[in-house]
Order: C-alpha cells, then structure tokens, then sequence
C-alpha cells in the first residue's frame, strides 16, 4: 500500500489526537489501543489548553506540531468538527477518522453540520472516515484507529 494514494490514510506512522484529554474516557481508549497494538509512530495530543494527555506532548494547534502527521483522529464536540477540519488542512493533514457524534444520528440539524463537514472535507482536500465512526484497524501495520475497547487475538 505504500504506492497508493490512501496509504497515509491506513498507515499512519505520525497522528494528531485532536480533543486528548487525559479526563475522556473516549480518548483513554484511543490512547490505549495505539498502545496495545504497538503503534510505532508518534501520537500528539491537540487540544484547547495544549496540556499533554496520556503522556503525548499537546498542542493548541496542529500547526503547532513540528514534524509532518499522516493523519488525525478527531473526537471535538460536532460543533467543532469543522473547525478541527480547517485546522488539519493549515497543518498539511490530509487524512482524518472522526470519532464525533451528534450528526445525522441526531436528527435535521446534525444532518446538516454532517453535510456541512462533508463539504469541508472536500473542499480541503481531506480524506475521511465518519463522522461517528468507531475507526478502523490496519494489525498489519499496527493502527488501530479506533476507541473500540480491545485485546491483542
């Protein structure tokens, strides 16, 4: 997969965990399944205070992140979704799993802030998984993108 144009997108070596939070339970289990399945890459906490979380330096920004990230996971409030898409695109990330919900699932007015991320992404030139959508899993290269409670098989 290294030739193909989605090869940053299932073998992510450097990731932005934007809306780390050492107090989320969600972003304890994306934490903890990069490291049960031996992630080799850099992780990066971005969130508002740019506290570190879960032991990954943090950052305000991904912008702020001084080597290049493959992609981003993002598990921000919907409403901050767009947001966190625009942010990626300053920083040269193209590849993005959103965890969020409160969309179409939610009724009119997520689908409108889904159909919204939708056209951000495109628009930026972002690829993506979601929104509330529990990631996905490459064992082969070992990212686990997704805040599914796990155990190595």
């Amino acid at each position: 997969m290294a030739d193909s144009a989605l090869a940053g997108f299932f073998t992510p070596r450097n990731i932005a965990l934007v809306g780390a939070s050492d107090r989320s339970a969600w972003s304890q289990m994306v934490a903890a399944c990069f490291d049960l399945f031996g992630h080799t890459g850099k992780l990066y906490a971005v969130n508002r205070g740019g506290k570190e979380a879960h032991g990954f330096p943090g950052y305000t920004s991904c912008t702020e992140i001084p080597d290049p990230v493959d992609a981003a996971f993002v598990y921000v409030p919907a409403a901050a979704v767009v947001e966190a898409l625009h942010d990626c695109a300053a920083a040269g990330i193209r590849n993005a799993v959103i965890l969020s919900s409160g969309f179409a699932e939610a009724g009119e007015e997520g689908a409108a802030m889904q159909e919204d991320v939708a056209r951000t992404a495109r628009e930026l030139g972002i690829r993506f998984l979601g929104p509330n959508s529990m990631g996905f899993a490459n064992l082969a290269h070992g990212s686990v993108m997704t805040s599914i409670k796990s155990r190595k098989p």
